[in-house]
Order: structure tokens, then sequence, then C-alpha cells
């Protein structure tokens, strides 16, 4: 049995759903057991699911929630920085760089602690040691993983009598996961920031030129920005010059092989709602997703998408929110249609938005309920 959720309102704030912070959590104790936190992290920057988690945390504590998070030493400043006066207590390790070595340290510093549920941010064999330590001093009776990607078999057998609940962040994982477990697996996740993402005013800067975009770590080849600049450069001449593309970002920007190719510099997530309101259209030509933050990012922003086959993109626009493109041809139809096409953008823009709001926003207090502890009456002292 795989099923579909749809995040639950528990309040509002500029449409979206967002923690109510009501009471009923208070003392609760979760041990979060991340291995991106078991990793050694210096000089790289914070994205995907680390800038997820870091918003999770937040909210969790908002609620009242009592957290212990393990983590390599090299993480003690983004904690810091990313969560500043949330209260919680660290478990840090030497930095061995890797989670195995960190989760198993971990592990036996926190000894025989008792918590009211294990918190598991990813499937990782790394982390199989500590589960087994934790679970067999009793550190925890009952938790949940998040599984942003597909599990294995060993994986799976090791965590087999802890009364762990998954949830995956797409269908395809889901449905793997519960072949796999033999459990029933929700498909539920999304943005905990997405109020911060919303349309522009007005369409555009007023200026007649359409701006593309695509947003990540470009850097990496999976991001797919040589197929996007391989279409422009193949739109037509009168098109082309009506529009332009903006790669955001790079560390380091490469030189690019047209001005109206725009290759930004590093952009903090902060600055990412105010840059998308900018723009008109969102490309997202990757190789490999398995969630993709950036797109629901777009979509919240109702911006119209041109997206690769990969699944989990393709069930993003599968109300027709976008053209999803097979070749270099469908990418350079559909950055055409939308570009001479304004009622077009438009009208995918809004069914792009619709559709993030209904499926893919995070409600912290809705997860806490449904899926760690079951029930308002579960956590009540």
């Amino acid at each position: 049995m795989v099923s579909h959720r749809i995040a639950r309102r528990s309040a509002v704030l500029d449409g979206l759903p967002c923690p109510s912070m009501t009471p009923g959590f208070d003392q609760k104790h979760i041990l979060f057991l991340a291995p991106c936190f078991l990793s050694r992290r210096l000089h790289k920057s914070i994205r995907g699911v680390e800038v997820f988690d870091l918003h999770f945390l937040r909210d969790l504590a908002a609620l009242g929630i009592r957290l212990t998070i393990p983590a390599d030493i090299s993480w003690k400043h983004r904690f810091e920085e990313h969560l500043a006066g949330v209260p919680f207590t660290p478990v840090y390790t030497p930095s061995f760089r890797k989670p195995l070595p960190n989760g198993t340290i971990a592990a036996l510093r926190i000894g025989k602690t008792r918590f009211d549920a294990l918190l598991l941010g990813n499937p990782s064999r790394g982390l199989t040691p500590a589960l087994k330590l934790l679970h067999r001093r009793r550190c925890f009776e009952r938790g949940t993983l998040i599984a942003h990607r597909t599990l294995r078999d060993e994986f799976a057998a090791s965590i087999r009598g802890m009364n762990l609940r998954t949830i995956a962040v797409n269908g395809q994982i889901a449905a793997q996961a519960s072949a796999l477990t033999g459990q029933p697996v929700d498909t539920y996740y999304g943005l905990p920031n997405a109020s911060e993402f919303t349309p522009a005013d007005s369409p555009g800067l007023g200026d007649g030129i359409v701006r593309m975009c695509i947003i990540g770590n470009l850097a990496d080849a999976c991001k797919g920005t040589d197929v996007a600049i391989e279409a422009f450069l193949a739109l037509p001449e009168a098109v082309r010059e009506r529009a332009e593309l903006h790669l955001a970002s790079f560390k380091n920007p490469p030189e690019m092989p047209d001005p109206r190719i725009i290759a930004h510099p590093w952009k903090h997530s902060s600055k990412m709602p105010a840059f998308l309101r900018e723009m008109d259209i969102m490309l997202v030509p990757s190789t490999m997703e398995t969630f993709s933050q950036a797109i629901v990012q777009g979509m919240l922003t109702a911006l119209p998408i041109v997206s690769s086959e990969v699944p989990a993109l393709v069930e993003k626009l599968d109300t027709g929110g976008g053209f999803v493109c097979a070749s270099h041809d469908d990418y350079v139809r559909a950055m055409a249609t939308l570009i001479e096409g304004d009622d077009t953008r438009r009208k995918m823009g809004q069914i792009a938005r619709t559709t993030a709001t209904e499926r893919y926003v995070w409600n912290t207090e809705h997860f806490v309920r449904t899926y760690l502890f079951d029930s308002p009456e579960s956590v009540t002292a």
C-alpha cells in the first residue's frame, strides 16, 4: 500500500501551512539522527536536505520538543549560525568524516539515554552500527525514517524489529520501500519554509525580457546545465533575443558562450525567494533527483516548469504545471513556447503553484502528530 498525502493545514501564513506551535509536545525528547550531520562539512555550502533539516529542527523546537542531535564537530559553527536561539543538545564527535565512525561514537556517548522517539533523517548503511547499539540499549522504542533515497536490502534487514515507520520523499521510493519492508509507506515531503516563496506582484521586470533560470549547485553535472545552454543556443534568434538564461549559481562562475546567458556567483538560500520573483520560467533539466526543492520553489513562485523525465520531477507536473522533455528538440520547443506565450506562462504557473501548495508544503506539526506520535493522544503526559 502506497499513498500520497496532502499536508493538513493547522495554521496559515500567506495562504500556506506552517506549524501552529500548539501545546501537546512539551518535553517530548527526540533523537535526530541524520547522516548529513554525521559527515564532515567544511568549506561547503548548505543545500538540499541540509537546508530542510535545519528548518525542520527549528520547527520541532518551536513545538516544545527537546532535541538531541549527534553531529561531526565540523557542524558546530554551522549549528551556531543556523540554529541560533534554538534549544538543543548536541553530541559532537571527532571529525572522522563519515557516518559510520561518527555515528558509532555518538551512540556510545549517548549511552542509555531514553528518548520518546528516534527521527532518522535518511537510510544509510553507515548508521547501522549506531542504530543497533541504540536499539539494544533501548534508547528508543519507536521512530520514523524519512527516506530521501531507495532502501538497500541490508539496511532494511538491519532495522527490522525496531518499530520504525517509513515515509518517502517521492512515490517511486515509497513503492520500493513498501515492497522491501512489507509495510505501508506514505509519500510526504515538502518545503518547511514554503511561505517565503510567493509569486511576483506582476510578471517579469517590465522590460519585455523573458527570464529563464536554473537554480542549485550548478557545478554538479547532474543538474543538466549544459542541456539548458545547448537548447537556449538552438532557439531561433528572434526568440532568443527576447530571453535570458540565468544560472544560479556557481562558486566560480564559468564563461558563457552568449551574453544572454548569465552565470551567477553563489547565492545564499535566503536570496532565492526574491531572485525567483524576478524570473518568468524555471528549467529543471536534471538527470537525477529524489525530490528537488528547486522545482517546488519555482512552482510556489508560480513559474511554469520545463523539466527532464526524472520520475521525481514528472510526478510534480502531472496536473499541467509545465513541460516534460525527453530530448534536445523537446527542450527547444518548450522554451520557445513559453518565451512567446505570455498566457501559457501564466496559466501553467498558476497550475504549478496550486499543485505545490496542495502537495509539497511541509507541516512539522502534522508530521509529528501523524507519522511520529500517531495521534494527539499519544503525546499527552
